[in-house]
């Protein structure tokens, strides 16, 4: 029976400068490249041949081994691109691609990863805006955009820590508004991007028909059809590609500029935002030639290799296969094997990489908005979509290959050396650590104010003490009233019982025990109230330094005397209030601190006594060792505020505390380096070693912690 399917005799067909040939669908306006072999078995599709004849056929011109399943793909490919139409009713399924598997069926369920929506067809405003744009692409524009760049780099390296300390706020950078703000500059760059695209293939004369929105990995990215640029040469089509990233650094470049003199608000925050989102999208995504953005396309045209992942990703997995199981693969060897197989290996590792970095972010967001099972269900899809299909499918070739193959004992070999390699990597205990929030305390004494009044004067902070040294005197006037109405009572009960005895009246006589009685409890309730209030002293309770106590911020409190700010022994507080039990500072060593670190309820299970961590101050890129002290049992209710700074523990910030959102505990450590001494109460992360543990018994936990 010959094969139901005929070349389409309206495609248009013209030779690639890197080899091969460009096949357009004056219908869909879609595009396909071939090789010579492959544009050769598609004139073959007449509908007179048999499949054994055109199997014949494309061994001759591909000059391969070409199996019948690797034919009947290649016709599938070709059906579902419309290249060929079909000839009798009710055979198009019989030439489709293979079997349809577990994965063909399951595949289409992972789609919400990556599909798009098309919107407008922009031909006709680009046709009126190409008198305006023209000057775009001579030869003075380029060099502006060049200067203009060149500016940006300078600024950047001259701004470079003014940069790195407005951006590792988290507060910034992941605080709501910021967010909000930072979407819709987001929206706004990707037209632009987008815009450089269509204007530039229009100006070299191809057409851009469609641009609409593209969901990939549940974010909405703006997107052009500009595949008629492959009718133009090479050096036209990477200024095409590259002129959506021209415009995002050309834009980052201005903003970065105008960064540096803006004021401090919401333009200063948006022209920031702006130089992240062009840079780090530049960098990780759009000009990474790692994935299929414009960073790809534009090494692909550089290097003249058409369809350069694909070729890459097959050449890599044939080469596994031929390892694995010992055979030579029927594979055309391109000229460029070398770069084929390196670009397919660094490429499937940025994939992994970037699968597993997505599934951070899912997992961390959903943790921190209290939707654990949510992000459970997207990190099953991310995790099915980008790993397990492509696995599966994989294995499902090797067994193929194995099925299909006489038994060979070096084959089997290699497969079983194989699987026990994987084992090994599940099994194999591995190096693990947890990143916390922490801050420095110092590990003296305490002082705190053991009664609320104001502060008049105080020792500098960094005094040598002894113990029993005066700190600080506290006033407070209501006090002072209770004890002169206290001593007025125990006065008047004197002069009462003075003149009794001077009377020395038969009659009054027997008053006196009573009077003498109601003085001594007066002097007593003096005495006692002169005791404890002695606590308006504060004295150092042991010898040492004076050291400050954590920064507190401004306040505005209409109802109550004025609050202190900053340190309480600075001048500017002098006359401020000071509430009871506040910290006024610790007496100690500076150089003997000590870890605060607040643990997360997944975490506090894995952390021990002992354990080694390094601790990454913010700002600073010094790293200091340390060891765990203790963890406590129990759940925190309130932590200090300086957990908020870093932005890892949510939750309702105050002056004095933040209470967590979830459940915290909090564990202490003890830094172990002498080189570097942080700042008292200076911020940041602690990284924990944990005890090794395998890949396995880690999903294993996160699915108990979850579920």
């Amino acid at each position: 029976m010959n094969v139901p399917w005929i070349k389409r005799s309206d495609l248009i067909i013209q030779p690639h400068d890197a080899g091969g040939w460009v096949v357009k669908d004056p219908l869909t306006l879609q595009f396909s490249l071939l090789t010579q072999s492959e544009l050769g078995i598609l004139n073959l599709m007449n509908g007179q041949l048999s499949f054994g004849q055109l199997l014949k056929e494309a061994r001759r011109l591909s000059g391969t081994a070409l199996s019948a399943e690797e034919l009947a793909d290649f016709i599938g490919s070709l059906a579902s691109g419309h290249l060929i139409r079909q000839t009798l009713v009710g055979d198009s399924d019989r030439m489709r691609p293979g079997r349809r598997g577990i994965l063909q069926v399951i595949s289409p369920l992972f789609r919400i990863l990556r599909f798009q929506v098309r919107l407008i067809n922009p031909t006709r405003l680009l046709d009126r805006l190409l008198p305006l744009i023209a000057w775009m692409v001579a030869q003075g524009a380029l060099r502006v955009v060049g200067a203009v760049l060149a500016i940006g780099l300078l600024t950047a390296v001259v701004q470079f820590d003014a940069l790195v300390t407005a951006v590792s706020s988290s507060e910034f950078l992941f605080g709501p508004q910021n967010i909000g703000l930072m979407f819709c500059v987001f929206i706004v760059v990707k037209v632009l991007h987008e815009a450089g695209h269509a204007v530039s293939a229009r100006l070299f004369g191809a057409e851009c028909t469609e641009c609409g929105i593209m969901m990939m990995v549940f974010t909405p990215v703006l997107y052009t059809n500009v595949s008629d640029t492959w009718r133009l040469p090479a050096r036209q089509r990477i200024l095409v590609t590259a002129a959506g990233i021209i415009v995002e650094l050309v834009l980052a470049s201005v903003c970065l500029v105008l960064w540096t003199m803006a004021e401090t608000g919401l333009t200063k925050n948006l022209l920031l935002n702006t130089v992240l989102i062009c840079s780090v999208n530049t960098v990780l995504f759009n000009g990474n030639p790692l994935l299929r953005f414009d960073g790809y396309f534009i090494l692909a045209d550089w290097v003249k290799i058409p369809n350069l992942a694909s070729q890459a990703g097959n050449l890599l997995r044939d080469s596994i296969l031929s390892v694995l199981t010992g055979r030579s693969r029927n594979v055309t060897r391109h000229e460029q094997s070398g770069f084929l197989l390196t670009y397919g290996v660094v490429a499937a590792g940025y994939r992994l990489f970037l699968t597993l970095a997505i599934l951070q972010l899912v997992l961390g967001v959903t943790e921190e908005w209290r939707i654990e099972i949510l992000g459970a269900i997207l990190a099953l899809i991310v995790v099915t979509g980008f790993l397990v299909i492509p696995v599966a499918a994989f294995v499902l070739e090797l067994a193929q290959e194995h099925a299909h193959s006489p038994f060979r004992f070096t084959s089997w070999l290699r497969l079983g050396l194989a699987g026990v390699g994987m084992a090994a990597i599940v099994l194999i205990p591995l190096p693990q650590s947890v990143v916390l929030s922490a801050f420095v305390i110092p590990e003296g004494t305490p002082v705190y104010a053991a009664y609320e009044g104001t502060i008049d004067e105080m020792l500098p902070y960094g005094e040598s003490l002894e113990e029993g040294t005066e700190i600080t005197r506290l006033s407070n006037h209501e006090l002072l009233f209770r004890r002169s109405e206290l001593q007025a009572r125990a006065d008047v009960l004197a002069v009462d019982l003075a003149n009794l005895r001077n009377l020395q009246d038969p009659e009054t006589l027997d008053q006196i025990p009573g009077l003498e009685q109601a003085l001594r409890a007066a002097k007593d309730r003096v005495e006692k109230f002169d005791t404890e209030t002695s606590a308006l002293t504060v004295v150092s309770p042991r010898a040492g330094i004076l050291l400050p106590p954590p920064v507190r911020s401004p306040i505005q409190r209409t109802d109550l005397p004025e609050l202190w700010y900053g340190l309480p022994g600075e001048p500017i507080n002098s006359g401020a209030w000071i509430e009871r039990g506040t910290l006024l500072g610790s007496v100690g060593d500076p150089t003997h601190v000590r870890l605060q670190i607040a643990v997360s309820e997944r975490s506090i299970q894995l952390l021990k006594p002992q354990q080694t961590l390094t601790f990454f101050r913010e700002g600073s890129a010094s790293v200091i060792p340390g060891t765990l002290d203790s963890v406590s049992p129990l759940e925190s209710e309130t932590l200090a505020p300086q957990f908020a700074v870093t932005g890892a523990v949510a939750g309702q910030a105050t002056v004095d505390s933040l209470r967590p959102a979830e459940t915290t505990y909090i564990a202490t450590a003890e830094l172990t380096g002498d080189d570097v001494a942080p700042g008292l109460y200076s911020v940041g992360f602690v990284r924990v070693q944990l005890e090794h543990s395998s890949l396995l018994s880690r999903f294993v936990r996160y699915l108990s912690q979850t579920f």
